[in-house]
């Protein structure tokens, strides 16, 4: 069985709300996920204790999420990228592959683009490495 984890992401591009990044946990080491910068509206305020909470879903499922895949590289005989898959719980918006998108190019690992849970690209503009 392989082991699946969850990383935190910024829902928008100004760094606020949050998105729950769900992947296989040799995908996320190999696209530094574990490095990723932890969103600022992360945990939850107890004015009483004056202190933050923080709360890790075991699994978020449903309608509020996406099934995305990443293009990561060429096989030779083959028509189509290698791609590993991901998804994005807690209500993720279009700003969120741009977020995504952005960590990825932040990481420096190769990689080609974003798609949708059939494998053809999220869009021929946005959503791709900037090796590409």
């Amino acid at each position: 069985m392989l082991r699946q984890s969850c990383t935190l992401i910024p829902r928008k591009l100004d760094g606020t709300g949050i998105c729950y990044l769900f992947c296989k946990e040799s995908t996320r080491l190999h696209f530094k996920m574990n490095e990723f910068p932890i969103p600022e509206d992360y945990g939850l305020d107890n004015p009483r204790r004056q202190s933050r909470g923080y709360y890790f879903p075991g699994r978020i499922g449903g309608a509020n999420n996406a099934n995305l895949r990443i293009a990561y590289g060429w096989t030779p005989g083959r028509k189509s990228s290698d791609k590993v898959r991901i998804r994005i719980a807690g209500d993720p918006l279009m700003e969120t592959c741009q977020v995504l998108t952005n960590l990825l190019n932040a990481s420096g690992v190769k990689w080609f683009y974003l798609c949708n849970a059939n494998g053809a690209k999220l869009s021929r503009g946005y959503f791709h490495s900037d090796a590409v």
